[in-house]
């Protein structure tokens, strides 16, 4: 079934009015006909009684309407929250960090997160030295904070300046 013809058909829904909707959804007036119709034929149902100077909906169209409105907005709450997984803006991001900077670091650096991703959940670990590489790899791990930069191929590696009081080191960021 095809999304644009429930969203053409809640619009008609909620117009009652051909010209209106046609414009409404920016398509001409018989191209609304013939995607109702289409919609109609394909349910094998009616969804709205015509007459020259009226439109209303049927006892079917009535319960579609009020079914498809929850589904619709379902489905964009679901592609608003897939996109916001896809720019990172939203799901869960696992960080793994030396334990030299828990105290000192990590609180600021996790402050930043939070605040430029509000709906971003964060998980820590703590991961060995030698193993952060093949868990970057293997997706075990989103980002590592480590003192060194690294060369691996498909691994971005930034230096980043993180100073607490007191402290005058850099740190690296890889993912």
């Amino acid at each position: 079934m095809d999304l644009q013809r429930i969203k053409y058909f809640l619009a008609l829904a909620e117009q009652l009015h051909y010209w209106k909707t046609a414009e409404k959804v920016n398509i001409t007036q018989s191209a609304l006909t013939r995607q109702i119709q289409s919609l109609e034929n394909e349910l094998g149902l009616q969804l709205f009684e015509r007459n020259k100077r009226n439109v209303k909906l049927t006892p079917a169209g009535k319960f579609l309407r009020e079914k498809w409105e929850v589904e619709l907005n379902e489905l964009e709450y679901i592609h608003q929250f897939a996109k916001q997984i896809h720019l990172g803006e939203r799901g869960t991001i696992t960080i793994a960090h030396p334990d030299s900077i828990s105290a000192s670091i990590m609180p600021d650096i996790l402050a930043k997160i939070t605040q430029a991703f509000p709906q971003l959940q964060i998980k820590l670990v703590q991961v060995l030295y030698e193993n952060q590489l093949d868990f970057l790899k293997n997706y075990k791990i989103d980002l590592a904070i480590t003192r060194d930069i690294t060369s691996e191929h498909g691994i971005k590696s930034k230096k980043n300046i993180f100073r607490s009081p007191g402290s005058g080191g850099s740190l690296s960021t890889c993912f």
